[in-house]
């Protein structure tokens, strides 16, 4: 029966990284992998790497990754926020990755300006053939209109937070929130969406439940992340 290692995991992953001798993450992941047996790495199906973001910010390139997805082939939830990332790591997470169903990126920075490019096909919408069904990535500063329409094209959603990212979509005023409904109706399957802090009129609030009917649950409170509402309420 799979089952999830979090915290020992990752505070092995810590502990390697206060080694004097290990400062890449990539040399502390394959480190902690190499103390586990196989029945042990079948058994990882959850990695947050959110915590190293407090140890200093780190660049997650494919490499760093190579280890974890050739070892952890039962990893189905992968949490990156607050680190450093980039369209390669993308390219790496569709090709080695597609057993992912949860990916989260909330905080986030590129690696370099410009290197999420927001050009069709790029950027998010290389995430496509993974077939996500979860993805945050709430407060990205980075974020342009390009980005939100390719994160629209990941069809397969279920569970979508766009909280703290209403001024990096509409900040320029050539993108209305009218554009970002008609942008949202192509995400079928979402049934939760988070919109914390894009200040919604209550006219805005019906538009997004009339253009995403089979949503069950959504946040659209302002300055607050617990506070929450179901549209069909």
């Amino acid at each position: 029966k799979l089952m999830r290692i979090k915290m020992g995991f990752e505070e092995e992953i810590s502990a390697k990284l206060e080694v004097e001798y290990v400062q890449e993450l990539r040399d502390a992941l394959f480190l902690a992998l190499n103390d586990k047996d196989e029945t042990e790495k079948e058994a990882i199906t959850s990695l947050n790497l959110s915590h190293i973001a407090y140890m200093g910010r780190f660049v997650i390139y494919r490499q760093t990754l190579e280890a974890v997805f050739a070892s952890c082939k039962n990893l189905i939830e992968l949490d990156l926020s607050g680190t450093e990332i980039s369209d390669d790591l993308f390219r790496f997470l569709a090709e080695e990755g597609q057993q992912l169903e949860s990916l989260v990126l909330s905080g986030c920075t590129e690696r370099y300006s410009g290197s999420i490019s927001d050009d069709v096909m790029e950027g998010f919408e290389l995430l496509a053939p993974i077939g996500l069904k979860t993805l945050c990535v709430g407060e990205l500063a980075f974020l342009t209109e390009g980005h939100f329409c390719q994160i629209c094209a990941l069809s397969t959603l279920e569970y979508l937070n766009l909280s703290r990212n209403r001024q990096q979509i509409m900040g320029s005023g050539e993108f209305d929130f009218d554009y970002v409904c008609c942008y949202l109706e192509d995400l079928e399957f979402l049934s939760a969406l988070m919109l914390a802090d894009w200040q919604l009129s209550d006219k805005q609030k019906a538009h997004v439940k009339e253009a995403l009917p089979g949503l069950t649950f959504t946040v659209t409170a302002d300055s607050q992340w617990s506070s929450s509402q179901s549209v069909n309420s």
